[in-house]
């Protein structure tokens, strides 16, 4: 195996494959180095093959669930704040490892409220999901309606 900035080269059965980096993670695309090394065997998915090159397309995100597929719109659960913008919040779910966004509007039902007044970063908070976007891997949340619902 080598890494690459975008990707990993691997040798499946004497045939060359790339793991894209977007193929990588669920989350966000990880550094390659950072999912493995030199000589670390991993478990794949064989996306695609060119048999006149002799290279595979793979995928190790494809090997786990996707994260996503287990959160419930409606639901109330707990998680970490872990960046504020001037927008909103991101937070962990505690559960699924998944980041998603509170917007400014359902943090406070008080008006003029900045992000920073409401939550710190690293705090634990219960949110409620709002939605869940598949096609954009994208999680929307609610302080608000998980303490006033």
């Amino acid at each position: 195996m080598s890494v690459a900035p975008y990707g990993l080269h691997v040798t499946l059965g004497g045939v060359r494959g790339l793991i894209h980096r977007s193929e990588l993670a669920w989350g966000r695309e990880p550094s390659p180095g950072k999912v493995a090394a030199v000589g670390d065997e991993l478990d794949v998915v064989v996306l695609s093959a060119d048999r006149q090159k002799r290279r595979l397309s793979l995928s190790l995100r494809q090997t786990t669930p996707d994260p996503l597929a287990a959160i419930e719109v409606g639901s109330v659960v707990s998680a970490t704040i872990t960046r504020i913008v001037d927008y909103g919040v991101f937070a962990r779910l505690d559960d699924a490892g998944v980041v998603g966004l509170a917007h400014l509007s359902e943090l406070s039902d008080l008006p003029g409220v900045r992000p920073d007044q409401v939550v710190t970063v690293g705090e634990a908070v219960q949110v409620r999901v709002l939605g869940v976007d598949h096609a954009k891997r994208r999680v929307g949340l609610s302080i608000r309606q998980a303490v006033w619902p």
